[in-house]
Formats: structure tokens, sequence, C-alpha cells
């Protein structure tokens, strides 16, 4: 009798490079990965600003989505600027061959080739969440967005992020390192992240409350400077990471990261979802019956919302996180991936 060891299973994880959050979740869970798996990286997008503490085997071009000046997604100039034909290419150039598993977070390419290839697939992103018919919606679906949740990185099984478990396959958010390891603590300020918005906008509405005191983190802003009650700061992950963990409250936009991480510091929050983001509506449609606030602009209208909320207590429920190693060692027993000795005469 002796021991064996089965083959190392090979994982290709794919992500979407747009924006970090795809970026994010690909740092919590690839290195656990790599504890039970060889594992290789591909990236697909180069809008990414989070570095990560591995290799990124394959950057790709796939299909990036194209945004308008106030941040919305728009569909036209998406179309209009995708390479279809480079696309077809990497599809058909990428070997998944070698690939006993594909993860896959919203990565375009990895999804046709696997499709292509018949090689296993499971989606491990917040967008997948919306193939179930129980996330929440706002009113009226947008039928371009809803085929594009379906049919951008297709596939038939999923282990989906949100807010709230809302289906069977739903799991809680996958939060980055960085926002466990932070002390949370209230030192009375507001933390502001509106990318749709110009430092002008901002300003005229926030002034108005000024016996807040308003850290306003802008793309428009340079260096930081003070303006009244409100404080203007560069975009810098450290800067930010530190006085959301001493704020009171967030105002941002409806994404799926930011929101999430501030729930589960115990922050209020407060989201505008971005015009043109209907993932965003969605977002905001679940925190909305979650008790969070919402208003669909930043103007006049809304100061008399945002003024209530600085003012009333903290009513937010505290947000249910996923353990990361729990994730992959579940993920990876479901697939027969676990390695596991095995005693062979």
């Amino acid at each position: 009798m002796k021991e064996h060891w089965p083959p190392e299973p090979r994982i290709l994880y794919a992500f979407q490079g747009t924006g970090n959050g795809h970026a994010s979740r690909a740092a919590e869970l690839v290195p656990l990965l790599k504890k039970y798996a060889r594992v290789e990286v591909l990236c697909s997008g180069h809008n990414r600003q989070l570095s990560l503490d591995f290799p990124v085997d394959f950057q790709l071009n796939g299909i990036s989505f194209s945004y308008n000046s106030k941040g919305g997604l728009s569909y036209l100039q998406t179309a209009l600027k995708a390479n279809f034909l480079r696309f077809k290419k990497e599809v058909k150039a990428l070997d998944l061959s070698a690939y006993d598993l594909v993860l896959n977070d919203f990565e375009p390419v990895s999804a046709y080739a696997a499709k292509r290839q018949a090689v296993k697939l499971i989606a491990l992103s917040h967008q997948a969440s919306f193939l179930s018919e129980n996330s929440p919606r706002p009113q009226g679906k947008h039928p371009i967005a809803e085929w594009i949740f379906k049919h951008y990185a297709p596939a038939k099984e999923a282990m989906a992020f949100h807010f709230k478990r809302y289906d069977n396959f739903i799991h809680p958010p996958v939060l980055r390192r960085e926002i466990q390891d932070l002390e949370s603590i209230n030192m009375g300020h507001y933390l502001v992240y509106l990318p749709a918005y110009s430092d002008a906008v901002i300003r005229n509405i926030l002034k108005q409350m000024s016996n807040k005191e308003w850290i306003v983190f802008s793309k428009e802003c340079q260096k930081t400077y003070t303006d009244h009650n409100l404080r203007f700061e560069p975009i810098q992950g450290e800067a930010f990471l530190k006085y959301l963990a001493t704020c009171e409250g967030l105002l941002c936009s409806a994404g799926f990261e930011a929101p999430a991480e501030a729930l589960y510091l115990g922050k209020k929050l407060f989201v505008i979802p971005i015009k043109g983001q209907y993932e965003q509506f969605c977002n905001a449609a679940a925190l909305e019956q979650m008790g969070v606030p919402v208003s669909k602009d930043l103007n006049a209208r809304s100061l008399q919302l945002l003024q209530d909320w600085v003012y009333q207590e903290n009513a937010n429920p505290p947000l249910e996180v996923a353990d990361p190693e729990s994730l992959v060692l579940k993920l990876l027993e479901q697939e027969g991936l676990l390695k596991n000795r095995v005693l062979l005469a």
C-alpha cells in the first residue's frame, strides 16, 4: 500500500477588467484556489486600477463597455467600438482543453470559448445573480440590459453574489481583505463618491447642509482642497478606505462593492444610481427593499431626502458576507476537484 496524490486539477479563472469589482473578487478567490489547484488567470479589458498579488497569464481585449460623460453605459458606443472580428479570433484561439474547470467573472472570451469547446464553466459574478428572476429589478425591465446579463458571458451554472440570498445559487458578497481588516468607528463626517456628477453640482447641494462635514472623492480633483464644509480629495484607494472606516455614512452610486462594504462596516448608506446603468437600478431596487434611501438624481428635489437621511439614526440591517475559503471549498467539492489522498494497492 502506498499513498498516491491524484493529478492536480487545473482551473482557469477569467474576469472582466472593466472597473475594480471583478478584480477585487479575484484578489480574494484566486490565492485560495491556488491552495487546492493549479490556477491560471485571464483578464479581458484594460480599465482596472487595482493591482493584484499574482500574475495575469492571459491579457485579452474582449469586448469592453463604453460609458458616456455622466458615467452611464452607452449601448450604441459599446457596439460601435467593439471589434467583433478580433473578439471572434480571441475566442477561437483560446485553447481550454487542459482545464478541468473555467471560473468566469463576467468575462466574454473564455465564456464563449468554453461553450464552443464544451468545457465546464461556472459563472462567479454579481451579474450572474440576475439570471434569477428573484433578484430585484426596478419597475420596467430593460430588454437590452437583460439580454446582456444572459449572453455577454453565457453560463449554464453559477455561483453568484448579491446583497441577499435571493436564490439557491446566490451567495453574500465577497469583500476584499482590506475592508474586513478595517476598524469601523464614527467620527461624524460623511463620505461621497459620485463619479457621474461634477464637483460644482455636488458642492451646490451639499453646502446647504453646512453643519455636516463632507469628504468628496472626485475624478476632477488633482489635489486636496477645502470649500466651506466640503473637503475634496483626489481618488486614491488608501485615503478612501481611511475615510470609509471613520465616516458616519456613505453617499455613493448604486454599484455593488461600495454599498456592500459600507453596510458591512455598519455605515449609513444613501445611493443614487448612475443613469443608463440598468444594473445599478437593479441594485438600488434591492437596497431600497432593505431600507436604504435611494434618489434618482442629485438636485434640489433630492435635498430633503438627504437632509432626512443625515439626521436619522442608522437603520440599515447588518450585511451577511461570504467566507471566501468556504466558498472555494464548496465549489471544488461539488465539482469533485478537492485534492484528497487516495490509498492504492
